[in-house]
């Protein structure tokens, strides 16, 4: 007998490639099935014979030694093509798919069965097979197949055996007609209890299947919402560390860049400078007094894109450190190249070409620059940094603005 096992799992769909092979995972499950199947069929055609062997032992009426040879190299028989089918050939796009071959192999057992309980004389062989081996297909059908499949096989078991009882010669008959009589009805309350019983665990088994499933669905949607708010949550804190106004990066990114890169250049072996640019517009309140607010923030954000394609390099930040101040952070530069870099900065703001009015003389918006440069395994702190560019910055605004002025100290020192 063949365990149906193939209903435990809804269908799949067949996915084939180029070569119409199944997914390896279904293949693997069919697999296991057969190895169950084959075993199970196995135990029951052993069960059986050990059952013959002790009635013929008993000296109890039973089949003679020939037939049930012929009977159980048949079943061998099945049970081997079926693992062997399964095993080998499902592997392609078998015509005879997993289901059909279940029910081909559970058919031709019970007729195997039906021809031992025929050569048995339904003699004690045949109350075992009726009173044991019945029930416990009856469960496997129950399980996979639910209760309408527990009923249509015992009444396909009661008409065949009796179809068989009444054609057999009534000589050879080992079991009285009353006898089989009451054995056909115990089968048949058997089945109608394992209808019930198999009905209901089939039915709290979709119950707990539909939870599962539920449930699934509800851990899916709690995983989709907690990607999306990790979205969010990135786009806020990625937002969080934008200037509104110029999209360059605003202080506080520039601050936690400014601490990873002095810890990273710290620990990195050898020498690596990490520099630094503030850039402040020149006579900005000016500017913005006589445009108004509008062209004030229209003149920060180009000056803002001026400094983003200065800062070329992926590791280098533009930010807005405040206002109209702006800072450039240079990792792994020393000071030759971050004086070229603030160049290249003044000569994007000039080719803006962003006129000044608050000046009758045709001036142009310009920026004033500090340069310093730290090594941090020489400095205590990232703030050293800026406190000397600030004071770089300081100075070329004292000493008439559009100019680069850069730190004094041993760090500048090439």
């Amino acid at each position: 007998m063949t365990i149906p096992g193939e209903r435990r799992k809804p269908a799949r769909p067949a996915i084939t490639g180029g070569g119409g092979q199944a997914p390896e995972s279904d293949l693997t499950r069919k697999r296991i099935l057969a190895g169950q199947a084959a075993l199970a069929s196995g135990l029951y055609w052993l069960a059986l014979a050990a059952f013959t062997g002790m009635t013929r032992a008993l000296e109890l009426p039973t089949i003679n030694p020939g037939p049930m040879l012929l009977i159980l190299s048949g079943a061998a028989g099945l049970i081997a093509i079926n693992f062997v089918y399964v095993r080998t050939l499902m592997a392609s796009d078998a015509v005879l798919g997993f289901r059909g071959v279940t029910m081909v192999s559970t058919a031709a057992h019970a007729v195997l069965t039906l021809f031992f309980a025929i050569a048995d004389g339904f003699g004690m062989a045949t109350l075992f097979i009726l009173l044991v081996g019945t029930p416990v297909v009856q469960v496997f059908f129950g399980l996979n197949y639910g209760m309408r499949a527990t009923l249509l096989f015992g009444l396909l078991t009661i008409a065949a055996f009796s179809l068989a009882y009444v054609l057999a010669p009534a000589q050879e008959q080992t079991m009285t007609l009353p006898i089989f009589q009451m054995v056909m009805v115990i089968v048949g309350c058997l089945t109608v209890l394992s209808a019930v019983v198999n009905g209901r665990a089939r039915a709290k088994k979709y119950m707990i299947v539909q939870l599962l499933r539920e449930q699934q669905e509800r851990n899916q949607l709690i995983e989709e919402q907690n990607r999306k708010l990790e979205q969010q949550s990135r786009e806020l804190r990625r937002m969080s560390m934008i200037d509104g106004l110029t999209g360059v990066a605003n202080r506080r990114h520039f601050e936690e860049s400014l601490e990873r890169e002095w810890q990273r250049s710290r620990r990195a072996p050898g020498r690596h400078p990490l520099a630094l640019i503030m850039v402040d517009v020149d006579h900005f309140k000016a500017f913005n007094d006589v445009t108004g607010h509008t062209h004030g923030d229209d003149c920060l954000i180009r000056i803002a894109q001026a400094l983003e394609t200065a800062a070329a390099r992926p590791p280098d930040l533009a930010a807005r450190y405040g206002g109209e101040e702006f800072s450039l952070l240079l990792p792994d530069t020393d000071m030759e190249g971050a004086t070229a870099i603030a160049g290249r900065i003044r000569e994007h703001i000039r080719e803006l070409d962003i006129p000044h009015p608050a000046f009758d003389d045709g001036r142009r918006i310009t920026v004033s620059q500090g340069v310093a440069v730290i090594e941090p395994e020489l400095d205590r702190e990232a703030l050293s940094l800026v406190k000397r560019c600030d004071q770089a910055l300081y100075r070329a605004k004292a000493a008439g603005r559009d100019c680069i002025e850069v730190a004094n100290g041993p760090e500048t020192q090439n």
